[in-house]
């Protein structure tokens, strides 16, 4: 597996994957897939030196999953070093570790950027999403009760948070 840095030729792969859990799951709140201008509107805020896209593709080059640093808060220049996480694994690969190498890859760049904080929103029943924040040092910060609605389902997140001034 290698993890490297995004390239716009990886969108339609990425999207591809992040389209399907909206459509299907319950790990983004998002309710319709994202238009070509919305891709390109995401793709444009991450394009900056601070907020990296990572991808993990395997030995014949197809994209298993990718993560992403992005902004806390749009409006509100004083959180510019606090930063969103985000990893979403394709459905073939889930299970094979490809969290877990996007996720150290992540941290390190967070790091390397300067970052002081990286904070998750995690759909609070995904235990394997919480496990896997857990494995690399985040905290529980506290949980939003019945902030989502999907799939006729009313959906709970907990936020998570890692001080990266304490983890190595």
């Amino acid at each position: 597996m290698l993890i490297r840095d995004a390239v716009q030729s990886d969108l339609d792969a990425i999207f591809e994957i992040l389209n399907h859990e909206i459509l299907t799951g319950v790990n983004t709140f998002k309710l319709d897939p994202l238009s070509p201008a919305q891709q390109q509107a995401w793709w444009q805020l991450h394009t900056a030196d601070a907020f990296p896209v990572l991808a993990a593709e395997d030995s014949a080059a197809a994209l298993m999953g990718w993560a992403s640093l992005s902004p806390w808060s749009l409006t509100a220049g004083g959180y510019h070093r606090t930063s969103e996480v985000s990893v979403w694994i394709g459905e073939p690969f889930r299970g094979q570790g490809v969290g877990k190498a996007l996720f150290a890859a992540l941290i390190d760049r967070a790091h390397r950027i300067g970052h002081r904080v990286l904070l998750s929103k995690v759909e609070a029943s995904n235990q394997a999403s919480l496990a896997l924040h857990h494995r690399f040092g985040f905290r529980d910060v506290g949980i939003m009760h019945g902030v989502g609605d999907k799939f006729d389902r009313e959906l709970d997140v907990a936020i998570l948070e890692l001080d990266l001034r304490r983890s190595n």
